[in-house]
């Protein structure tokens, strides 16, 4: 992404917290799968970022894909967040297709063991 990786947290959490979060950064008022907050630390790739598990497990049910490769899927799209991409209002193609190359050049590596 041409950015040197800086200090990202990620919190895991539910619906619930995760909904709270959406409504008070970005006014929408439901749980969604990943929230990015970004860190503008001058080159860095930096920042925090939000995953609901409870979505993510509704996700890879809905994909036919692993909790494993959504949590990839999930996690690298907050890094491209993070990274400054969007994929709002037509700009997303870019965007989501890096996101599939990275996660087909982590296809068989795990994180959740």
């Amino acid at each position: 992404m041409g950015r040197q990786l800086g200090d990202v947290s990620i919190l895991l959490c539910g619906d619930e917290r995760i909904a709270e979060l959406n409504r008070r950064y970005r006014g929408i008022d439901r749980p969604t799968d990943v929230l990015s907050f970004p860190r503008g630390e001058k080159g860095a790739l930096s920042g925090d970022i939000a995953i609901s598990l409870e979505t993510l497990a509704r996700n890879a049910a809905a994909y036919g894909v692993s909790r494993d490769e959504e949590l990839k899927r999930l996690a690298i799209h907050g890094l491209l967040h993070l990274a400054g991409m969007d994929h709002g209002r037509g700009k997303g193609s870019a965007m989501l297709r890096l996101q599939a190359r990275i996660a087909e050049e982590m296809e068989g590596e795990r994180i959740i063991r």
